[in-house]
């Protein structure tokens, strides 16, 4: 390993650090892929310490796909074993419930249902978050996608290397698209979205939330315990017993949700959960603690998201996904760059917009009816 650091340090061209590298891997080859898996974050670790964290050559020391998907498939089958999921049964009333949030006058809860239908962070929904509608297309007419919005904003929490902080992500969302990017703007401008803090010297201020910094946001809602007294108020009754009413339950049930819906049979679910949540697919550890809840099997919803009949989700997807296709729809820039972590590539964006999409289909057997998108200018669905 530390031969392989003192090869980097005489700055061999990319192409030589890569040869260089698959001989390396070449000498894992008598190991478990788990520890090879091992044996690569080591890697890394020292080359982050010797030649620092935005190294060039990052990005050549990584693990080969094949080695990832095995150890996040027995990663995940070993906790579908070992872990007992709860189910949810009344996850529909929760939607209901939380898109009902959306219209209050406290902004207080227009937040929580936010957090409860997006999966985001309170500090993200109250106060650096910002979503944006996905234009389907760049033509006139404009054309929005009905169940998934442009996430900007990530909290940085640990500073990890699977942090998304400072990315803007596509994410699917439990409710439509318009009434999301609604709710967000009425919470930016709710003059009672504010709260008193104390500063400099016993001067006592008034801050809006969306003004705050991390530091702020403690003081002003964790500290006083704001969301620990209000969820329960709204949602204790729905949710099974011992579940909590967290806003991690919720992030953690928003994901479970958004799979089932809409990515169930298209992703890995440690890939989706990663790339939802703001996580890069291999940061396997975080999005494992997520995985909690199982929800029923359910009909269709027609209001909230897809049938759970393989076959009718599959054909209305793939329909979708193939006509806008045909008709230019999907000719949206990449603005995350290429990579195998669905969140980071455009293909993430085109197999989302494809299975969010396919409730507006439902009714429709020959294609797309044009009543059945979201145009900017008129009386949209979402």
């Amino acid at each position: 390993m530390a031969a392989f650091v003192d090869q980097l340090r005489a700055g061999p061209s990319l192409e030589e650090a890569g040869a260089l590298w698959k001989l390396a891997l070449e000498g894992l080859a008598d190991k478990a892929v788990s520890t090879r898996v091992n044996y690569v974050s080591r890697y890394r670790t020292e080359i982050k310490a010797a030649l620092g964290e935005d190294s060039i050559y990052l990005p050549v020391a990584v693990a080969p796909d094949e080695w990832v998907r095995e150890v996040q498939g027995a990663q995940v089958a070993r906790v579908a074993t070992l872990a007992e999921l709860m189910p949810v049964p009344r996850w529909r009333e929760i939607v209901e419930r939380a898109r009902d949030l959306l219209q209050s006058p406290d902004p207080l809860d227009v937040g929580i249902g936010l957090i409860v239908l997006t999966g985001r962070r309170p500090l993200e929904v109250f106060s650096v978050g910002d979503v944006q509608r996905v234009q389907l297309n760049q033509g006139p007419g404009r054309a929005f996608s009905r169940w998934a919005v442009m996430f900007a904003g990530q909290a940085k929490t640990r500073g990890a290397e699977g942090s998304r902080a400072g990315q803007a992500f596509m994410i699917p969302t439990l409710a439509p698209a318009g009434e999301i990017v609604e709710a967000f703007a009425r919470l930016r401008q709710a003059e009672t979205a504010a709260s008193d803090l104390t500063v400099a010297a016993g001067d006592v201020r008034r801050i809006r939330w969306a003004d705050m910094t991390a530091e702020d946001f403690k003081r002003a809602f964790s500290d006083r315990g704001l969301l620990r007294q209000q969820m329960p108020t709204h949602f204790a009754d729905l949710m099974p017993e011992g579940a909590g009413t967290t806003a991690h339950t919720f992030r953690a049930l928003y994901a479970e949700l958004a799979f089932e819906h809409f990515a169930k049979g298209r992703f890995t679910k440690n890939s989706f959960f990663a790339a939802v949540l703001g996580h890069t697919a291999k940061d396997l550890e975080t999005s494992f603690a997520y995985m909690k809840f199982a929800v029923p099997e359910h009909p269709g919803d027609g209001d909230m998201a897809l049938d759970t009949a393989t076959t009718r989700r599959d054909v209305l997807r793939k329909r979708i996904f193939d006509r806008l296709e045909e008709v230019g729809l999907l000719e949206i820039g990449d603005v995350h760059g290429e990579g195998d972590d669905p969140a980071v590539s455009s293909a993430w964006s085109k197999e989302l917009l494809a299975v969010t999409e396919a409730p507006a289909l439902e009714e429709e057997e020959p294609g797309i009816a044009a009543s059945h998108l979201d145009y900017g200018g008129g009386p949209g669905l979402g």
